[in-house]
């Protein structure tokens, strides 16, 4: 039971009487079963001196209702809450206070019962945690399997992908998005096999063409060149050469007419060199001479026909021009591994290096040079071709590098 006093608003908040209010504890203690209240836990009510007016388990506190509680035992925490010890028992501290009835609430947890549940959170939390790693790993490694590892496979089938030595795709099992990409760079790789096919031949056609012009060059200004020097001849009553010079000239038309195939041996090649050579030392009239420093284990090989004539008639039309005697050719073929080295020598006047580059890929006139080095690379790819070497007043140096072909 608890009382108020009572004023009038209608004079001046005199004083006119007392309200008495009584309250059924028992409802209190029906609130408190109902709503799951620990039972290890106190519960005051208090009026502003203190005074207990109700409690739950009020004993633990040695004070009965009516009485008033020490501050020392119970007193408005500064805070949300404080820490008590009551009978050696330590309790989290919940105060609020009631503005219309100026009540003070009080409600006293023991520590244990809080850590209790809190370790109990703790361990809640940690295995939801658990779960969630457990269920991310599974997902992780569904993913992996059915996304990240077919798109690795197919990215290192994109790399290693070479359509010069084409290697068909495996089919992908499962018609998903993964699947149609599959599909799609499997047909992209066969239209892409058919164009470096068609490349393919049509580069074939290309460096056929240029042999043949290559091949063309020789014969116009050398035929005649010869019969000028055959006129010569016979002019001078010099004829007892001139069935020599019209059999090496036979001989050379006899092996450029050959349309069968467009590589010979090193030996032919060589035979054919030296009527050539025989021919122009005649026009030339001795001025230069040849060196051959060719392995005998090569003779054999096969290389393209007429490879070596651009180079020498370049010595002579062009390294030996200001030369009148003493012109010098060395010619040295071996093999290296799996590679044919022609290298052709003179001791010439040389070339400067934009000379070079107009012989190799320029718009150089003549000779036949530039289309032997583009045959080259066509026919057996970028690492062979034609590499000059020269200084002016010093001679130029021929490198051709050919693959072994038996």
């Amino acid at each position: 039971m608890t009382t108020e006093p009572l004023y009038s608003t209608e004079h001046n908040f005199c004083p006119i009487g007392i309200l008495l209010i009584e309250i059924d504890i028992s409802s209190f203690e029906d609130i408190i079963s109902t709503s799951g209240f620990k039972s290890e836990a106190i519960l005051l009510i208090t009026s502003e001196n203190n005074t207990l007016i109700w409690g739950y388990l009020e004993d633990l506190v040695k004070c009965q209702i009516g009485e008033i509680i020490p501050k020392e035992t119970l007193s408005a925490p500064s805070g949300d809450y404080s820490v008590r010890t009551i009978n050696g028992n330590k309790y989290y501290c919940f105060y609020s206070m009631t503005d219309s009835l100026n009540y003070n609430c009080y409600s006293l947890l023991p520590v244990p019962i809080i850590k209790s549940a809190a370790q109990y959170v703790r361990i809640v939390l940690l295995l939801i945690s658990v779960v969630n790693f457990i269920c991310l790993l599974l997902i992780f490694s569904l993913c992996t399997k059915q996304i990240i590892t077919p798109i690795q496979h197919l990215s290192i089938i994109m790399h290693n992908q070479n359509y010069m030595n084409y290697f068909p795709i495996p089919d992908y099992p499962i018609q998903n998005e993964i699947g149609y990409l599959y599909e799609s760079f499997q047909e992209m790789s066969t239209r892409t096999l058919h164009l470096v096919e068609q490349l393919k031949e049509s580069s074939k056609k290309e460096a056929r063409q240029q042999l043949a012009l290559l091949h063309a060059q020789l014969n116009p200004h050398f035929l005649y060149n010869t019969l000028d020097s055959i006129n010569w001849m016979a002019q001078n009553e010099n004829a007892k050469k001139i069935p020599e010079v019209i059999n090496a000239l036979s001989q050379i038309l006899r092996y450029s007419i050959i349309k069968d195939n467009d590589f010979v041996s090193v030996s032919d090649e060589l035979l054919w060199l030296k009527n050539y050579i025989y021919i122009q030392n005649m026009r030339f009239q001795d001025s230069f001479s040849i060196q051959y420093n060719i392995a005998e284990n090569i003779m054999n090989y096969k290389i393209p026909r007429f490879i070596l004539q651009p180079f020498i008639e370049n010595s002579l039309l062009h390294g030996f021009s200001e030369i009148h005697h003493g012109g010098i050719i060395k010619l040295n073929i071996y093999s290296k591994q799996n590679d044919l080295f022609l290298i052709i020598e003179d001791n010439g006047k040389g070339m400067t290096e934009s000379a070079i580059y107009t012989v190799l890929y320029g718009n150089s006139s003549g000779i036949g040079i530039g289309n032997t080095n583009a045959y080259i690379k066509k026919k057996f790819g970028r690492p062979y071709g034609i590499q000059i070497i020269s200084k002016l007043a010093e001679g130029t140096k021929i490198i051709i590098r050919l693959p072994v072909q038996k």
